[in-house]
């Protein structure tokens, strides 16, 4: 079985959250200095009195710890100017892109693996070892998918700009697993995705769907004893419940963190602002260096999993492939499954 969470955000953030579904997200700079949430009539208004056409305002909404600067200059000079919004403001990630495809936010910066309500075929990331290569011939298999994938986000009006992707999706636990009966102890955070949290079910274990910053809660309370996602992130919070957290598992998902814009707006975009947000999505998505992988995972003992547990995983996968071809069609599961062997072959 797996259990489903809504966010606990209090009264002041859901005030906070609908006054700024209104955001404007790319207009010309006003001479006077304007408030950085406007609704779009607001923003309307603000562009007709614009003196000042070099300058280009977009609005930010990220989930993840990717830091981006305040301003970016373009080749001919005009400058993007960014109004960042934290994810614990806005809402869910479901919310910030759903957001971003209805044109109140230009940019969203987030996970893929709970984007899948609306890109659907971002579930097939989810298909367990698709992925067989080396760690660092990894860039040149991400951004084949990514180009695949692109299709299908300007489907939904989005502009999939860059994104970031781990070779393999990394589960911290506090007790090893030795056997295939050791899965029905797990009580595993699983990202917002039902693809994930099937997989983990049909190997037993009780999986919690719940989002980012609720994980506090359940480590508070001992309510998870492994997590499937969000790794980086949790490193960065440094949270101290974390210690018991003392092994790692390799169980070959491949999920990224996407930088997608609003496709209407960034075709509203002069060519030099478009470039200059080309650049800026891919100054700030770059690959962690093999090294710091290495170095990070340091302070964890590998799981060394034996041929029965492993070969069960691999097993598993096709009722993640069975599920995605009742939802997406067989055809469409088909060709990239083929894609990626193909890739593999050229590699």
């Amino acid at each position: 079985m797996f259990h489903s969470f809504s966010s606990r955000t209090v009264m002041f953030f859901c005030i906070l959250s609908f006054s700024l579904i209104h955001l404007c997200g790319c207009h010309a700079a006003p001479s006077e200095t304007t408030a950085a949430v406007q609704t779009t009539e607001e923003a309307e208004d603000a562009l007709t009195i614009s003196s000042d056409d070099n300058i280009y305002y977009l609005s930010v909404a990220s989930s993840s710890d990717i830091l981006l600067p305040d301003e970016w200059e373009c080749s001919d000079g005009k400058i993007i100017k960014l109004i960042k919004y934290p994810y614990s403001e806005l809402g869910s990630d479901r919310k910030l892109v759903q957001g971003c495809q209805a044109g109140k936010i230009s940019i969203y910066i987030g996970g893929t693996a709970v984007q899948t309500e609306l890109i659907p075929e971002l579930a097939l990331l989810d298909i367990p070892y698709i992925y067989s290569g080396k760690p660092d011939d990894f860039q040149d298999f991400s951004l084949s998918l990514m180009e695949w994938m692109q299709p299908y986000y300007e489907k939904q009006d989005l502009l999939l700009l860059n994104w970031h992707m781990s070779a393999t999706n990394k589960v911290i636990m506090q007790e090893p697993v030795n056997s295939i009966e050791d899965f029905q102890k797990l009580k595993i955070r699983v990202m917002q995705n039902s693809e994930r949290a099937e997989y983990w079910n049909s190997l037993g274990a009780e999986t919690f769907l719940i989002p980012f910053d609720e994980i506090y809660y359940y480590l508070q309370y001992n309510k998870i004893n492994a997590i499937d996602g969000g790794f980086w992130t949790l490193k960065e919070q440094d949270y101290d419940l974390l210690n018991s957290f003392k092994y790692l598992m390799d169980i070959g998902f491949t999920s990224a963190t996407a930088f997608v814009m609003n496709l209407d707006e960034y075709n509203r975009l002069p060519a030099s602002v478009q470039d200059g947000v080309k650049e800026l999505s891919e100054e700030h998505m770059g690959r962690l260096p093999l090294a710091q992988y290495k170095e990070l995972f340091q302070q964890f003992t590998y799981i060394d999993l034996n041929d029965s547990i492993l070969q069960t995983l691999k097993d598993n996968r096709q009722i993640v492939i069975d599920n995605l071809k009742n939802t997406l069609g067989d055809s469409t599961v088909s060709d990239f499954l083929l894609y990626t062997e193909n890739l593999h072959d050229s590699e």
